[in-house]
């Protein structure tokens, strides 16, 4: 079934005009809808739920990867926090609280 599913989608691509190289599958379309989800859904819960997981760890761990964009984004949201308190943060043992 999957290799006539896969034939037809081939051949409504071709149809459109779209010519895919041959790793293209059935899949890729689910795979790259999931991905889209994930990166569009700020719940994982729902990503899962949609994607018809059973487990929550099957979605994180195929489809909820960290960018580059999103830590430096992270990092920046954490600075700005930062800079709103009165607590000064080191990288060493020490902790200390800005008297300023």
């Amino acid at each position: 079934m999957s290799n006539n599913t896969n034939r037809e989608l081939k051949r409504h691509l071709k149809h459109a005009g779209i010519f895919p190289d041959e790793q293209f599958s059935i899949h890729t379309l689910r795979k790259s809808c999931i991905q889209n989800w994930a990166n569009n859904i700020t719940n994982p819960k729902v990503t899962q739920r949609l994607a018809g997981h059973s487990d929550l760890k099957t979605t994180m761990q195929y489809y909820c990867q960290v960018t580059k964009t999103e830590r430096a984004q992270a990092a920046l949201a954490i600075e700005n926090l930062l800079e709103k308190s009165d607590v000064k943060v080191t990288y060493g043992d020490d902790f200390e609280e800005n008297q300023d």
